[in-house]
């Protein structure tokens, strides 16, 4: 496993763009029990309801393709001795531990499925006649 920085060199991943929600509520007003003068009311928001705005948005995943990869990799076998007691090739000898070692580099394309507006086009006419005749 490992992670990496991404340094775009092209068009950066759209924005997201997060849910909200808003409540509101309406005024009422209400009678005060007798404890209160007549002329008093009880100004309030109506409790008997709850209103709500909600928006979600549904945010394009990126995603990615391989593009290409290079392994460089170096095996060394250490602890190698030359056993007693056998004839072995030249060169040759025996080990009991590998120590692997390699460089990955991977290109990768990362991608984001969008939207995009293309404005009107501009018609082409054989004869200025032609150019001049309405839609």
């Amino acid at each position: 496993e490992c992670t990496t920085v991404v340094k775009f060199n092209g068009t950066r991943p759209a924005p997201l763009v997060t849910n909200t929600s808003n409540e509101f509520e309406f005024f009422t007003s209400k009678e005060l029990p007798n404890d209160f003068a007549e002329k008093d009311r009880l100004l309030s928001g109506d409790l008997s309801e709850f209103n709500q705005i909600s928006t979600e948005f549904f945010n394009e995943l990126t995603f990615c393709e391989l593009i290409s990869a290079k392994i460089v990799e170096f095996d060394e076998f250490l602890h190698r001795v030359h056993p007693k007691h056998t004839d072995l090739p030249v060169g040759e000898k025996l080990f009991t531990k590998i120590e692997e070692k390699m460089v990955i580099a991977i290109t990768l394309k990362i991608l984001q499925n969008r939207q995009v507006a293309i404005g009107p086009t501009r018609r082409e006419c054989p004869t200025e006649q032609e150019c001049n005749r309405p839609c």
